[in-house]
């Protein structure tokens, strides 16, 4: 899929539904992703492009990943 690479380097996103920023995120909604995914210029740390092309949100990524987890 897009939102992994063929680098072998896994950067995880923590999702932060419902948190203020000085909360720590949960250890257990975390989001697999390359880092250009992740923290790149385009990424969920950066513009989001690559969300905005993939018409996701974070919630919808970390529910892929659960079910990628169920296979």
């Amino acid at each position: 899929t897009m939102l992994y690479q063929s680098s072998p380097q896994v950067s995880l996103h923590h999702i932060r539904e419902g948190q203020g920023m000085s909360q720590r995120a949960s250890d257990f909604l975390v989001v697999p992703l390359c880092w250009d995914h992740h923290q790149g210029p385009q990424g969920l740390h950066g513009d989001r492009t690559y969300m905005k092309l993939l018409k996701v949100d974070e919630l919808a990524l970390l529910a892929w990943t659960i079910e990628q987890l169920e296979k």
